[in-house]
């Protein structure tokens, strides 16, 4: 097993972790606790339920795409085996593995608790494959986009054979424009993912009806808000107000030219 995995592991789960307001009022009121880090002290962990220490401590350890991507480079095409992913975690707490929380000016370390270490295994995708048709095309992708596009491969979304052929479309034509780009395979992840079209021509049908939705409400400002609001929160996307407009309007227009839809 690849000893830069084990490192690259330890140094992002043992970076310093500031609780959230959120985070940290879950804490005082479950445990009963003036201060958060007091509710985190081993001896009052060990009286909870798993479900109740993953529910206190996972916000802090929810992977995003950025960190999955910086696994890419040490994790096969195939992904890792589940039994591979179990032993690596059981590796790092029988290591004594200890994550550093803070809290405005106070701050503790803790041991990790197995069932949090876990979830976050398990939200990292290192044990789902990348379609083998799709991993050759991006062989050539190298550098920070390439980890990232290589994360976003083995998202569920592009796990059935229906969705990857959709893809190879839109790669034919990125191609063929010398336009691939990080963006463009990021939307298509949210887009598909929420839209679920059948084939290439469903999804230009999309894309052509998100633009003339946006253009059909350029005049009703309140419900083009609406409707930014509501997107932003289907895709899950890092965007926010105006800028999920202006990218998913700039990735769709760039989408349906590598389709051939406009010019």
């Amino acid at each position: 097993m690849s000893t830069e995995l084990i490192d690259t592991l330890k140094n992002h789960l043992t970076e310093e972790r500031e609780l959230s307001h959120r985070m940290a009022t879950r804490i005082i009121n479950v445990m009963e606790v003036d201060n958060p880090l007091e509710g985190l002290k081993p001896e009052r962990l060990e009286a909870l339920d798993e479900f109740e220490v993953e529910r206190l401590l996972s916000g802090a350890f929810t992977p995003v795409q950025e960190d999955r991507a910086k696994y890419q480079r040490f994790v096969p095409v195939v992904g890792l085996e589940k039994s591979k992913v179990a032993e690596i975690g059981t590796d790092l707490i029988n290591n004594g593995l200890t994550i550093q929380l803070r809290f405005g000016d106070d701050a503790d370390s803790i041991a990790m608790p197995e069932v949090v270490l876990d979830r976050f295994l398990r939200l990292l995708h290192l044990d789902r494959p990348i379609n083998a048709g799709l991993a050759e095309r991006i062989a050539d992708w190298n550098g920070p986009d390439g980890d990232m596009v290589r994360s976003l491969l083995r998202l569920p979304v592009w796990q059935d054979d229906d969705t990857v052929q959709i893809l190879d479309g839109c790669l034919d034509g990125m191609e063929e424009n010398q336009s691939r780009s990080l963006d463009k395979v990021r939307f298509l992840s949210e887009f598909i993912t929420s839209t679920r079209p059948d084939d290439l021509m469903v999804l230009a049908e999309q894309l052509h009806n998100l633009l003339d939705a946006y253009k059909k409400d350029e005049d009703h400002p309140m419900f083009n808000f609406q409707l930014g609001e509501s997107q932003s929160n289907s895709i899950r996307s890092k965007f926010c107000g105006d800028h999920v407009k202006a990218f998913r309007l700039a990735m769709a227009v760039e989408i349906l030219k590598d389709l051939g839809e406009i010019e």
